[in-house]
């Protein structure tokens, strides 16, 4: 929640073993953020700016386990995937 830019989180297990997340952002370019230490916002306050690690630590698991994970933009909202289909 910390880093959500709206007042609602959207996650949704659904079938073929897919886990989504959705919630509102103000970030317009998403080819970075699985690299780690890009941080999204310019803020520097420690209070809404992160490491930029947690991203790039998911995809890496992910990958490790054989899974895949993607990222989408789409009216003004962020859409993570996580398909745990083998």
């Amino acid at each position: 929640m910390k880093y959500a830019s709206g007042n609602e989180i959207h996650i949704v297990f659904g079938q073929n073993s897919v886990f989504e997340i959705s919630n509102d952002t103000t970030i317009a370019d998403i080819s970075r953020i699985w690299q780690p230490f890009y941080v999204g916002e310019s803020s520097r306050d420690k209070n809404f700016s992160g490491t930029g690690l947690g991203l790039a630590t998911v995809k890496s698991f992910t990958e490790q386990l054989g899974y895949s994970v993607q990222a989408r933009l789409s009216n003004g909202k962020i859409y993570f995937k996580i398909d745990f289909e083998l």
